[in-house]
């Protein structure tokens, strides 16, 4: 059974590796701590690998998951637009657009009383794929020299993490149909993608 207490606890951990990493990243520091890092990767590791599993989870357990998660993405960006770190243009438009679905989601808990158990946060091929995934960017890290090239891999992992809160969002709105005469599109939530580790 997945523990959305582990996602959470992922979110936040991102937040002091992120800015320590991009401080190592200003400073040309060599060789950075991959310590904590490699934690937050086995940790959602963890996470991944229980996620076929019926996972029950209440409206503050999915809002604390969401919100640690949506506050990981703004570090990241607020690092960004600080000059503190420099990311491409395409990661910055995705993270972006991976925060603006976190916070529609986010939203929309608010409008439900009470959710049944989450059946499984991915399937299993979704789990194969970021299992995957989650290897490389631990192998990665530890063969990473400098902060900018552990802080890629941390941030590529961030944005594998918002993947798994995919079921977290509301399925009835899911097949909303888009109004016409408002032009209003139904909130999404976050889409799956796929990332390369380098």
């Amino acid at each position: 059974m997945a523990n959305l207490s582990d996602l959470k606890a992922f979110g936040e951990s991102v937040v002091p590796i992120v800015q320590q990493l991009a401080a190592d990243w200003a400073a040309n520091k060599a060789n950075p701590d991959k310590a904590a890092a490699s934690a937050a990767v086995a940790q959602l590791k963890t996470l991944v690998s229980q996620s076929s599993q019926p996972t029950p989870a209440s409206i503050g357990q999915r809002a604390a998951a969401l919100a640690a998660m949506d506050t990981a993405l703004t570090e990241i960006l607020v690092e960004a637009a600080s000059n503190q770190i420099s990311l491409p243009e395409t990661k910055v438009r995705l993270l972006q657009a991976q925060e603006n679905a976190l916070t529609n989601a986010f939203g929309l808990l608010q409008e439900r009383a009470a959710f049944d158990p989450i059946a499984t946060l991915l399937q299993p091929a979704e789990i194969n794929q970021i299992s995957q995934n989650l290897d490389q960017a631990a192998q990665g890290i530890q063969q990473k020299q400098t902060a900018k090239d552990v802080l890629d891999t941390v941030i590529d992992v961030a944005i594998i993490a918002v993947s798994s809160l995919q079921k977290l969002r509301l399925p009835d709105y899911e097949s909303s149909p888009v109004s016409i005469d408002s032009g209003r599109k139904p909130p999404q939530g976050p889409h799956v993608h796929s990332v390369s580790m380098p």
